[in-house]
């Protein structure tokens, strides 16, 4: 008798499951680590906001920072110094990074608030307690006293995973704390004798290593630790030995810091969702089946799906996020439901027949259309998701269809594989013995009874349950139309999460932490005032800010190291070994800055009434740390000339001997001298001298035809729903009329191919209100794709128009009633609500 397919290739198909067990291992453990969130990266690079941002960022670096504070931390906290040095990596004498240490450090730079107010009382020539009170609110809190530690990573560090540098700090922080009393300031010692006085009598119990520590893959060096060497070389009368930081004690900030908790909350997310869906499947499957057998080959089949699916993410290249973390359970989910739908049919199959030869197949041939209408439906679903511009929706939804789709070669390959090697047989010959005495074979259901006794009263009861239904569902759609999106990193995490804890502390103690840059931009052909002149006006858009939008008192500090802006035109390589970095001119303008005044000032008019009923007065949710403007040029070349994109050689002045050079090297243009003139130098064929020469002439050219742009930094607090886009029209509305005053005050209110004066907004802010606006957008546009598309199929499998349109009304009613119901609630839409009603549309035609 001819083999049947299943008992000609059942063994080989199992045989090759195995051996790809490995391979799939690998490409999950991959997947699961290259967990990235950032924000800066959902939105498309060729958004508006996208683009500005990433122009902002060319002329303001804005390097990756950690802050990081604990309680009791001061100005005067000589723990701070001690941090600083164990963060940074050690130099020989030239200054280069020790080799043993090239590999073990994250950061390039540390300040704390105490470094900061030194360097800006020396660079302005003010006392040491006013510049502690101008730095209120941004590394010193309100108190004067309250201090922090911020720490810039090393160049390169965007984008990275950054688990490893936030579990550094932990694990140099538990480290003891020894110092030599004679060496520490009349000042740092009264700090640390008042740190000594609140230590508990008892020792603290040691808090065990958290998860971020355990990433740490450093070699701890079997040799005295500095600690260790350090107590030994002091006096035992002069000793003073702090205890270390537990981690809860440690409070830190900033986007490496957000980024890493979306990472860790999510893995641990995915944990108990693993559980959760195994312990729940199980048990249903058990419920359904009644066999431990067909359970594990349901449970089987739902864990090589999922997978399947995490490491098809690896081998094509891409990375995770917390929102494709939800993708392992949802596949896991929809696999066991047809595995288990699937084994019914092998039943049915066994008892037409009541024998297992051939038993397989038929359950292939009566499950083969329900199976693929019910995967083909639920992966459009999926798939529609990736009309979205959002990169976590739009990998989601891809990611999602192609594991359901896997799970459909499961089905049809796997359990028939199991099921023909290992068949029913007790059922097969129960089904047999039955039908041989002729007796009618009946399967106990009460749940089926119970949904039995439910569709009679549908069908006796009619116009009662379509009215019902119909004023939930108009219910649903008018809460729908109340829908707040939310896409605010914090809105991810639970109350109790060390995050919210963390970021709740830092802004009660030193101050909002969310960036709003101010972008102002002076065109240098247009605007003659000069460098003081134009002060003035960022002096006054900052009073106008000051007076109307804010209720705190204005801080300054320096944005970042100064370097000669020349090296900024030719060299654009950044030395990544010692975190120097070229920025072209930055100034810091806080000799030029109103002096704080004390007291807070509550919202007077220009409110929009909306805010002032979701959010009262603006003090409540934010607070403003102007920090000191920037000041930065720009290559002239970037205005667009119309005759001449890239200046030439006499455009800057560049004449005589110094321009035959230059021209006999290939260089005629400011393009050319970019690409060409540091390798004329190496070559010998342009003179050090020369080289010099050229940079000062293209740098005064820049000066007299380039921009010049100076920066405001506002800060918004972290743990409230903003409505963003209302305070960037304020902010507008604030410091557009100052610009445009000052303009007609200079006679330059003429229009020209652009503006004299111009302000730019950009950073976190309108990214995030940018993303909020996609999110509703996609959640409307997948929707709508979903629903058109899935209406098509049930069209076609049901050869009626008006029948396949009817048929997905029972669809759209959940979605509506769920998010309705948020619309009423007042439940915030986030990215993983967003994307179940693209995923519900799609399950719900299956049934």
């Amino acid at each position: 008798m001819k083999k049947t397919f299943y008992e000609k290739y059942a063994l080989l198909i199992l045989v090759i499951m195995t051996f790809t067990l490995p391979i799939m291992a690998v490409g999950v453990k991959r997947t699961l680590e290259s967990v990235r969130n950032n924000i800066k990266e959902w939105l498309p690079e060729g958004t508006a906001e996208s683009q500005l941002h990433n122009w902002f960022q060319q002329n303001f670096p804005n390097e990756q920072f950690i802050l990081m504070s604990w309680e009791g931390c001061t100005l005067d906290d000589p723990r701070l110094d001690v941090m600083k040095h164990r963060l940074l990596p050690r130099r020989d004498e030239k200054g280069d990074v020790l080799v043993e240490d090239y590999n073990l450090r994250f950061f390039a730079t540390y300040f704390s608030g105490a470094d900061y107010a030194k360097e800006l009382a020396e660079g302005s020539s003010i006392s040491m307690p006013e510049a502690v009170d101008r730095l209120k609110g941004s590394l010193i809190g309100m108190d004067g006293e309250k201090t922090a530690a911020i720490m810039y990573l090393l160049p390169g560090s965007e984008g990275m995973n950054m688990k490893g540098a936030v579990g550094e700090i932990y694990r140099l922080a538990r480290q003891e704390f020894v110092f030599d009393r004679t060496q520490l300031t009349p000042a740092q010692l009264k700090a640390v004798e008042a740190i000594q006085a609140a230590q508990p009598e008892t020792p603290r119990p040691v808090e065990p290593k958290n998860f971020l520590e355990r990433q740490i893959k450093i070699p701890v060096p079997a040799k005295p630790t500095e600690t260790e060497l350090r107590r030994e070389s002091i006096a035992k009368e002069d000793l003073i030995v702090l205890p270390g930081f537990q981690p809860s004690e440690l409070h830190m900030g900033g986007s490496p810091v957000d980024n890493v908790s979306i990472d860790v909350e999510g893995n641990r997310t995915l944990m108990r969702l693993a559980w959760l869906a195994a312990i729940v499947g199980f048990s249903i499957a058990s419920l359904c089946l009644r066999s431990v057998r067909l359970v594990l080959i349901v449970f089987c089949a739902a864990l090589f799906a999922t997978g399947y699916s995490l490491a098809v993410v690896n081998f094509t290249g891409s990375s995770t996020d917390a929102i494709m973390l939800s993708m392992p359970p949802l596949v896991y989910v929809l696999t066991m439901s047809s595995a288990i739908h699937f084994i019914n049919y092998y039943h049915d199959a066994l008892e037409e027949e009541g024998g297992v030869r051939g038993a397989v197949e038929r359950a292939v041939k009566h499950a083969f259309i329900p199976v693929i209408v019910s995967a083909v439906t639920t992966a459009l679903g999926l798939f529609s998701l990736m009309t979205s511009n959002l990169g976590p929706i739009w990998n989601f939804g891809l990611y999602s269809g192609i594991g359901v789709i896997i799970s459909v070669f499961i089905i049809f390959l796997y359990v028939p594989a199991v099921l023909q090697l290992f068949p029913s047989h007790r059922f097969a010959d129960k089904m047999a013995k039955t039908e041989a005495k002729g007796e009618k074979v009946e399967r106990k259901d009460v749940i089926g009874a119970q949904w039995q006794k439910l569709g009679h009263f549908i069908i006796y009861h009619p116009y009662l349950v379509m009215v019902v239904c119909s004023c939930i569902l108009c219910l649903g759609f008018a809460g729908i139309s109340r829908l707040i999106p939310s896409v605010k990193l914090m809105n991810f995490f639970k109350q109790d999460t060390t995050i919210i804890h963390d970021y709740t502390w830092l802004e009660e103690n030193l101050g909002p932490l969310v960036p709003m840059e101010i972008v102002v931009r002076f065109d240098n052909e247009r605007v003659k005032e000069n460098f003081k002149g134009r002060t003035i006006l960022i002096k006054d858009a900052v009073e106008a800010v000051q007076e109307k939008l804010v209720d705190h008192k204005i801080g300054t500090a320096e944005a970042g190291p100064v370097a000669p802006p020349r090296k900024f035109f030719f060299n654009k390589k950044k030395k990544e070994s010692d975190g120097e970095r070229h920025v072209g001119g930055v100034l810091s303008v806080e000799k030029l800055l109103p002096d704080p005044e004390g007291g807070s000032m509550a919202v007077r008019a220009g409110w929009n009434s909306q805010v002032v009923r979701n959010y009262g007065k603006l003090g409540e949710y934010a607070k403003y740390d102007l920090l000191a403007a920037e000041r930065k040029h720009r290559e002239a070349y970037e205005k667009g000339q119309k005759d001449s994109p890239s200046p030439t050689l006499k455009d800057m002045g560049i004449t005589g001997p110094l321009a035959d050079t230059l021209t006999a090297a290939g260089m005629t243009t400011l393009e050319e001298l970019r690409a060409g003139i540091e390798k004329a130098k190496e070559d010998g064929t342009v003179s050090q001298e020369q080289f010099d020469e050229t940079e000062n002439l293209v740098y005064q050219w820049q000066v007299n035809h380039g921009d010049e742009l100076f920066r405001i930094t506002c800060r918004v607090k972290a743990l409230t729903d903003v409505d963003y886009g209302l305070f960037v029209d304020d902010l507008r509305a604030t410091i557009d009329p100052v610009i445009e005053k000052w303009l007609v005050d200079k006679g330059l209110e003429e229009p020209g191919e652009k503006p004299a004066v111009e302000a730019i907004y950009t950073g976190s802010v309108p990214l995030v209100y940018k993303t909020q606006h996609e999110l509703m957008a996609s959640l409307f546009e997948s929707i709508l794709l979903a629903f058109v598309t899935i209406s098509v199929v049930m069209m076609i499998m049901l050869k009626n128009l008006l029948g396949g349109f009817c048929s997905m009304i029972p669809n759209i009613f959940p979605i509506a009633v769920v998010f309705g119901m948020m619309g009423w609630l007042g439940i915030l839409c986030d990215l993983g609500a967003m994307m179940t009603a693209s995923v519900a549309l799609g399950i719900a035609t299956d049934d």
